[in-house]
């Protein structure tokens, strides 16, 4: 390392370079949990459901592929019979 330049433990240093084929998180500091409760509060407010009310959806490919909560539940608020 030159003078001047910190080194850190390869263990502390976390790469945010997605992985192949995947975009990064649209908000990187949220969690799957959270992305899930904020899909949850806007299908309960559009729908009086929440996403175990719903047939199964790619959850986590949502979230990995960066999509924000919002936009993850559009199709479902805009066609919700057709995820019942």
């Amino acid at each position: 390392a030159h003078a001047g330049t910190p080194t850190w433990p390869a263990s502390t240093i976390t790469s945010t370079k997605p992985e192949r084929g995947r975009k990064p998180p649209k908000d990187p500091t949220m969690t799957f949990p959270q992305w899930m409760q904020a899909v949850d509060r806007l299908l309960e407010t559009a729908l009086g459901l929440s996403s175990n009310d719903l047939a199964d959806q790619c959850w986590r490919d949502m979230f990995d592929d960066g999509m924000p909560p919002r936009e993850a539940v559009a199709d479902i608020i805009a066609n919700p019979y057709d995820h019942i």
